[in-house]
């Protein structure tokens, strides 16, 4: 086996762990490069599956994201690879991410019965923990939203019991926040958050503060409502999930308060590895460079400094060096 290919079949399950890994802790941007090239590896060298599984990650952020089209598309291609291969284990990970693109562009009844079918094939299959997928907070929330608040009781017993079963800071702190949406229970989002604060999962968290503030603007208490509003606004804004920063919007509107004005698409602020890239590049590195003393592939690195354009609205490595030698915030 030549040198090159080892170095791929060594790459490819770190990258899409990984992947995974970042996208559950909020950072989406590094999440979706790794996934992108942990997919493009895993094509290379035949790994359907493992192909399959690292656009899954992408079609998750893309639905938090409301990006319908993309999200969509992955999801045809995601089948395409895992049809006919066996891959139950892989399989419910697209659905789970079609779920909660329907919710989040306020399609309920899709995302309830979708949601349901997905929970009783995990069921029968004995899962029973429920970080693996996270969809059984979407399954009620959209319960709910749908005008089913059967469907949402039932499975927040089922979920409840999960979390006692195989505890975590994640399953204790979205029970507290089902049980608060289903319960009515201002406790429960009290609790829910203390757990939050155990758990480096922003885009959870900011939907706990979501529900807590609804919750207590429609308990007509609006000024206790601004915080968590504020906080998840700003939190979906970051994420760039757009769906969830217009909920939040409303919430805001509707608890008396205008919201500031949408930065741009793009913020300016550079993530911490694009800010490592940007630095080498600068200081007069190649992409191959970047890559060796990164740890990272040539096209992840071709993917950070594509963003790094975008961002700071520049198109050449001298633009680029002109802009931040002039910006403290950026050593060069």
């Amino acid at each position: 086996m030549c040198t090159k290919d080892r170095c791929l079949r060594a790459a490819r399950p770190y990258l899409t762990v990984l992947a995974d890994t970042q996208l559950r802790t909020g950072c989406w941007d590094e999440a979706y490069a790794l996934a992108s090239e942990g997919a493009a590896l895993a094509a290379e060298i035949g790994q359907p599956v493992l192909q399959a599984y690292a656009i899954s990650t992408m079609a998750r952020i893309e639905a938090a994201q409301g990006r319908a089209e993309e999200c969509t598309e992955h999801a045809r291609q995601f089948r395409g690879l895992v049809e006919g291969r066996g891959a139950e284990l892989v399989s419910p990970y697209i659905e789970a991410a079609l779920g909660l693109l329907d919710l989040g562009i306020g399609k309920n009844s899709e995302a309830a019965a979708r949601l349901n079918d997905l929970q009783q094939r995990v069921t029968a299959s004995g899962l029973r923990e429920p970080t693996v997928l996270q969809h059984q907070p979407d399954l009620i929330e959209a319960c709910l939203a749908a005008g089913d608040p059967s469907g949402a009781q039932a499975a927040l017993g089922e979920l409840m019991g999960q979390a006692q079963q195989a505890p975590s800071a994640w399953g204790h702190a979205v029970s507290a926040r089902c049980r608060g949406l289903v319960d009515a229970d201002e406790d429960a989002y009290a609790e829910a958050l203390r757990h939050h604060e155990k758990l480096p999962d922003p885009f959870a968290k900011a939907r706990t503060e979501l529900a807590y503030g609804r919750f207590l603007r429609r308990k007509r208490k609006r000024g206790a409502a601004r915080r968590p509003l504020t906080a998840a606004r700003q939190v979906f804004e970051r994420l760039r999930a757009d769906p969830w920063t217009a909920l939040a919007e409303r919430e805001l509107r509707a608890a008396g308060y205008e919201t500031p004005a949408r930065r741009s698409r793009e913020p300016v602020a550079l993530t911490e590895r694009e800010t490592q890239v940007a630095v080498l590049v600068i200081k007069g590195y190649t992409n191959r460079e970047v890559a060796a003393a990164l740890f990272l592939s040539d096209k992840t690195v071709e993917y950070h400094l594509n963003r790094i354009y975008t961002k700071l609205s520049i198109r050449s490595r001298v633009e680029l060096a002109n802009r931040l030698a002039v910006d403290t915030r950026f050593p060069a």
